[in-house]
């Protein structure tokens, strides 16, 4: 505090002062001991202030962009469990002061992580969390699936290729490098596929689809277009002793394809297939 008083235009202060408050808030917001978020409001303005004032005199540092981003998230999150939690009891001036809290931090967090994107950093070590992160953004905004799931899809693929372990078991204590980022963002998209809203608007999508291209199906042999963008070419996998070995536990009746590997078909939850039926 002093030094900013001395030399204004200091980042290290500035990011310094936000970091430290930003985990006393962190802190306070897992520990679900709060009862009202009154001082939780009070002690963010300040945080978000630092952050913001650090990244005006440096808009080039990536791991402050991310760091803001996170803070704005979690601000959102504790914003929407109080308002599921009390909007039955408190008035609605106050139910609109929260939403517009809420709503804010959202685009607060999406702005970060996006500036964090075009951010040019040492390495890809990073990417795969901005990716999620504005795959959660996306989602918490209702933008369509296809923009969320791709964003999740990014994710996934920056993990592999920073080698990340896919164990039939995860100790808490010890789990293996990127494991538990792996399990979190393959949890994500099982949940968005398993949503109701997802297969209705799949099923509305299909529907038309199958109105507007009657008669233009391609024949036999013609190739499909690939939904892989740039940049997103899997990257060579190699099995290590902890992996899974689905050749291995293959059930009789599967048959492999030529080069070995068994195909593993992705299945309808129940939910979703009542949903499709009823349409």
């Amino acid at each position: 505090m002093h030094d900013i008083c001395i030399c204004p235009n200091r980042f290290d202060s500035w990011a310094g002062m936000a970091l430290a408050r930003a985990s006393r808030i962190q802190d306070k917001l897992n520990s679900n001991e709060l009862k009202s978020d009154g001082p939780i409001w009070k002690h963010a303005t300040p945080v978000l202030n630092c952050f913001r004032r650090a990244l005006e005199i440096d808009s080039s540092n990536l791991s402050l962009w991310i760091e803001y981003g996170t803070m704005s998230y979690a601000l959102h999150s504790f914003a929407s469990r109080q308002l599921k939690q009390w909007r039955a009891e408190l008035p609605p001036e106050l139910i609109q002061q929260m939403e517009d809290r809420r709503d804010s931090m959202l685009e607060t967090a999406r702005h970060c992580f996006t500036s964090a994107a075009h951010c040019e950093g040492d390495g890809d070590e990073e990417e795969w969390l901005i990716h999620y992160m504005l795959g959660k953004v996306a989602e918490k905004q209702q933008q369509p699936p296809t923009v969320y799931l791709l964003h999740y899809r990014q994710a996934g693929h920056y993990l592999h290729e920073e080698a990340a372990r896919y164990p039939k078991k995860i100790h808490y204590h010890n789990p293996p490098e990127l494991a538990m980022e792996a399990l979190e963002v393959t949890l994500q998209v099982q949940a968005v596929l398993s949503s109701k809203h997802f297969w209705r608007e799949k099923v509305c999508l299909v529907d038309e689809d199958s109105h507007s291209s009657a008669g233009t199906l391609p024949g036999p042999g013609a190739s499909l277009p690939s939904s892989s963008g740039p940049g997103l070419t899997s990257p060579p996998y190699t099995a290590t002793p902890i992996d899974h070995d689905y050749v291995k536990c293959k059930k009789p009746h599967q048959q492999a394809t030529p080069d070995g590997i068994v195909p593993v078909l992705p299945t309808v939850p129940r939910a979703a297939h009542q949903l499709i039926c009823q349409q």
